[in-house]
């Protein structure tokens, strides 16, 4: 287990479970310190003895395992960089201390809840996986961790007068890039994985692999859109820049792309009631995710609905004017 200069750090390979782990530390310190408690484990593995895990060590093998299928694995490294100094030198059985720290320090810092809230979380997830998955822990902590209340869900959608004067402000694939994302609520990083081979007829077929949830979507497709009319091949960069432009453009700086999937939805249930047809078309997991987001705007069909029911308190009040009047 060798700890070696790396750039301007230091780097230490160590072998655990069969698997190969490489991490760099600023300091030396810090390396010979991962390597000591290495060495530990791997020398009570030998005489039989439970190993000892630390809070680091489990978020170490998250990055380098579970978490690296997740397509925002990039942003939850930098996550993982803005908690670090709180779960350095912590035991793993210590994960609920360490998320009350990373929510404390979030508050105080003025994070806005949801951020301070996807922080702790990666405690939270750890040390779940650390009971459940690689029985590194004999006691589940991760119900011990709560997380902020109040964070508000992003709420903005657009209207369609809104969203022909965004496509209008676009150009090529990525004006249909945001056709597609308002008319099937893909989400952007859906969109630049599709290929010619996914549709099926007037279905678009999203493998596991491609989809937030990891579970397959079938998309069925708005009359006007052609599968020849895909923005196959499209990069996020392409995208998210000319986006950018397109929204400046079009005078809306406060729409994000991610608000076209909200603009679907809403359109759905606006025009159907039917929360469940929403729930299908964008892949949420149950319906609740999906009521928590569009119930509310299920208020208007109701009150249509209302107004078709019988006139039966007329009844009622000419019969009492016909007795005074008798």
């Amino acid at each position: 287990m060798p700890i070696r200069r790396h750039g301007k750090g230091w780097e230490v390979r160590v072998q655990q479970a069969g698997q190969r782990i490489s991490r760099s530390f600023r300091s030396r310190g810090d390396a010979a310190e991962f390597e000591r408690r290495a060495r530990q484990r791997l020398e009570d593995s030998r005489v039989g003895r439970p190993a000892q895990h630390s809070l680091e060590e489990a978020v170490d093998r998250w990055l380098g395992n579970e978490a690296k299928a997740l397509r925002s694995f990039d942003n939850l490294q930098d996550k993982v960089k803005a908690i670090y100094k709180h779960i350095k030198g912590r035991p793993l059985e210590a994960a609920p201390e360490a998320a009350e720290a990373i929510i404390k320090a979030g508050l105080e810092a003025g994070l806005k809840p949801a951020t301070v809230n996807r922080r702790a979380a990666i405690v939270r997830r750890v040390a779940r996986l650390a009971y459940r998955k690689w029985q590194w822990l004999q006691h589940d902590v991760s119900g011990r961790i709560s997380l902020v209340p109040g964070e508000l869900a992003r709420d903005v959608q657009a209207t369609p007068q809104q969203a022909k004067a965004l496509i209008e402000a676009a150009e090529g694939k990525v004006q249909q890039a945001i056709i597609w994302g308002a008319l099937t609520g893909l989400r952007r990083g859906e969109i630049v994985q599709v290929e010619p081979h996914h549709f099926r007829g007037r279905r678009l077929i999203l493998a596991s692999k491609t989809t937030k949830t990891g579970k397959p979507r079938s998309v069925p497709l708005a009359p006007d859109l052609r599968p020849a009319d895909f923005p196959y091949g499209i990069t996020l960069s392409e995208l998210d820049k000319g986006f950018q432009k397109a929204r400046s453009d079009a005078q809306m700086p406060w729409l994000q792309f991610r608000d076209l999937r909200r603009t679907c939805g809403s359109w759905v249930v606006q025009r159907t009631g039917n929360l469940k047809a929403a729930q299908d078309l964008l892949g949420h997991s149950t319906i609740a995710i999906t009521a928590k987001h569009y119930s509310h705007l299920l208020d208007e069909h109701v009150a249509e609905a209302v107004h078709t029911l019988p006139r039966l308190a007329g009844m009622a009040r000419g019969r009492a004017k016909r007795r005074k009047v008798a």
